[in-house]
Order: structure tokens, then C-alpha cells, then sequence
């Protein structure tokens, strides 16, 4: 039987709207094992308790959080094992 590397992978995702969590869900589910938070504080403490990630997905606006994604992205950026780490930024105003 052949390796399943994409359990090798983490994906984590940032996202505050349940159909937008659903759509990443379903694209990204067979290729690594998700996290998925939809609080930027949430996601920091992750991130700060030294937990990796191969991709970041990071929801610019998220609601209900005291920092918005941009602000999620620089906190991350500082952390030393986070500063090759792909980042990926979206909205999805008006969709």
C-alpha cells in the first residue's frame, strides 16, 4: 500500500464564515490535516505554542476577533519558525 504523505502536511485556516470553512474543507481535506480556527487569537496561541503549519490560509476580515488577519499575518511573521511559511491572504467580500 502506498504512503498517504498528505497526512504529512498541515493546512491551518483562519475563516470566521461556515460556508467559506466548508468550501476550503472539502478542497483541502485530502490533501493534509486541516486546523481550523475562526478566531485570530485562537490561531495565535497555536502558532505561539510552537505548533507548525506548511500553509497558512488567513481570512482578512474575521469577525469577532480583536486583530484582523493582516495584523494574524505580521504576529505570525515574527515568530522565527513561521518566517518561510506560506501565507495566503483572501476575502471574500461580495462573493
Amino acid at each position: 500500500m502506498a504512503k498517504d504523505y498528505s497526512r504529512d502536511y498541515t493546512i491551518v485556516i483562519v475563516e470566521d464564515d461556515p460556508e467559506s470553512v466548508r468550501m476550503l474543507t472539502e478542497r483541502l481535506d485530502s490533501l493534509a490535516v486541516l486546523v481550523i480556527f475562526n478566531k485570530t487569537e485562537e490561531a495565535f496561541v497555536y502558532f505561539s505554542k510552537g505548533y507548525k503549519a506548511n500553509l497558512i490560509i488567513i481570512d482578512v476580515f474575521v469577525h469577532g476577533s480583536s486583530m484582523d488577519g493582516l495584523e494574524l499575518c505580521q504576529k505570525v511573521r515574527s515568530i522565527p519558525d513561521y518566517t518561510q511559511t506560506s501565507i495566503l491572504l483572501h476575502n471574500s467580500l461580495g462573493d
